[in-house]
């Protein structure tokens, strides 16, 4: 018996048509998925973006400083995270110099004194975030002693997280779509190929060669072409992403290397899965086969 240990004792095989179409539907959906990554950690900064400013009456006595400072941000509406407050703190100092250097003029020499006020910009939970609900959190918060007002701007919240919301479900059902398009296309790719390995197939297990015996050449080929897939599909992604950052460097705020990275990673473990079950599936299936349905 022949032996067919190695994938070039199995016949003419279109390896590259298969790697090219491989590794361009692995790219597509690599794209997507990058493009779904981003949309999250939009949506992330957008919500973070929406906190309100907490300006804290002045000549406060320390422990009545202390206790607004408590009071605003162990509030029910203070986001926390790893049980630490979100928030930042600016100074009536800090203040007045950024007003100086924004405006070119001194108005604490002109007017004797620092009249602005030192202030809590909060970021909200999530739950807070409408613009009902922040009508009620000033209110709240105005009613806390010491607090001199509470002021928020009004991005049209409602309409912000509407939109965030519906790119959210239109990104994630173009992800769910693309990757069943690429499942569909890799498996045609991998069966078609192997339609002109039917009579090898059928040949060997004539001969009484084993069905992993007959499986195994095709299936280390088929991994490879999935391997090199997923390569060709990072390195293509990873092009177009420098490309991208450096033509649009506002970008950077979004891009994150460990998800990318976990992207370039699935695309290699996604092509080798695909074109080997892909393969497995359509070995067997023509093992099945009748000789007369073979033709």
């Amino acid at each position: 018996m022949p032996t067919i240990s190695h994938p070039k004792h199995i016949g003419s095989y279109p390896q590259w048509s298969v790697i090219t179409t491989v590794a361009i539907t692995l790219f597509m959906i690599g794209l997507f998925s990058l493009f779904a990554l981003y949309a999250s950690t939009l949506n992330k900064i957008l919500k973070e973006s929406i906190a309100i400013q907490v300006f804290v009456q002045n000549n406060l006595a320390v422990e009545d400083s202390l206790a607004v400072q408590q009071a605003i941000l162990y509030s029910k509406f203070t986001a926390q995270q790893n049980g630490k407050p979100q928030y930042s703190y600016t100074s009536k100092e800090e203040a007045a110099k950024r007003m100086i250097a924004e405006t070119g003029e001194d108005f604490v020499t002109f007017l004797g004194e620092n009249p602005l006020q030192s202030s809590y910009t909060i970021q909200l939970k999530e739950e807070f975030q409408t613009k009902t609900q922040l009508e009620l959190v000033k209110a709240d918060l105005e009613k806390i002693q010491g607090v001199a007002e509470v002021v928020y701007t009004e991005l049209f919240i409602d309409e912000i997280k509407q939109n965030i919301n519906r790119l959210a479900l239109i990104v994630g059902v173009a992800v769910w779509i693309a990757l069943l398009t690429v499942v569909i296309i890799i498996n045609n790719a991998i069966r078609l190929a192997l339609y002109s390995q039917r009579f090898i197939i059928r040949s060997m297990q004539l001969v009484g060669a084993t069905a992993f015996f007959i499986k195994r050449p095709f299936l280390w080929r088929a991994t490879q072409q999935g391997l090199i897939g997923g390569l060709l599909a990072s390195l293509l992604l990873l092009g177009v992403l420098l490309f991208t950052h450096t033509n649009i460097p506002e970008l950077d705020i979004l891009k994150n290397w460990l998800q990318v990275v976990f992207v370039f990673l699935s695309l290699l473990i996604g092509g080798f899965v695909i074109c080997t079950a892909s393969a497995y599936i359509a070995i067997t299936r023509y093992l099945r086969m009748s000789l007369d349905d073979l033709y």
